[in-house]
């Protein structure tokens, strides 16, 4: 029975008692039928879940094993196996959103028991680039490696200098550079 519907039940009698504090009153007052642990009051919540108890559930809902959780966060599966007896107390931070991702739930409820194990989806980040996605998932890999290459030259380049590529350039007006065979207006 969770502890709210627990304290619920148990509601002790209001009584006009005096309180004795010497010890053979103390005694009578535990020795009473009542548990004095369950009293009932509007802050009494049920437990919340340990992070072992929350990665095992983990573990459940994706179908994988400790094993298979070890395997992908690089750890030996006693580490796996301690955390899920309560002997180490959790993850790592970094482990523990590595094992979100890879069980497929929420980090924040892994790591505080707080919402839904259910993972929120991901905000696809913008493709940053004219041409679409599925153009450019239509090049080969040869291809793909080529132009990652191109890209980041060009941006350690443009970062290096410090340059404006790529901004439109001005309409109408043509900038001229200084030059030495620049022309002399005749006098």
């Amino acid at each position: 029975m969770p502890i709210a519907s627990a304290a619920a039940d148990v509601v002790p009698p209001r009584r006009a008692v005096a309180l004795d504090f010497s010890m053979p009153g103390i005694k009578a007052f535990f020795s009473e039928d009542s548990n004095h642990a369950l009293v009932a009051c509007k802050y009494a919540f049920a437990m919340a879940s340990t992070y072992g108890e929350r990665l095992a559930q983990a573990l459940d809902l994706s179908g994988k094993d400790r094993q298979d959780l070890a395997d992908d966060l690089s750890i030996s599966v006693q580490a796996v196996s301690q955390v899920l007896l309560g002997k180490t107390k959790a993850l790592t931070a970094e482990n523990s959103v590595k094992a979100a991702r890879f069980l497929g739930v929420d980090a924040y409820w892994l790591a505080t028991g707080a919402g839904s194990p259910q993972a929120q989806a991901e905000v696809p980040q913008a493709w940053p680039f004219r041409a679409s996605r599925a153009e450019y998932e239509r090049l080969t890999p040869k291809q793909k490696e080529g132009l990652d290459a191109v890209v980041a030259a060009f941006l350690a380049a443009s970062l290096e200098r410090q340059d404006d590529w790529g901004r439109p350039a001005p309409r109408g007006v043509i900038e001229a550079a200084e030059s030495p065979h620049r022309r002399r207006k005749a006098s």
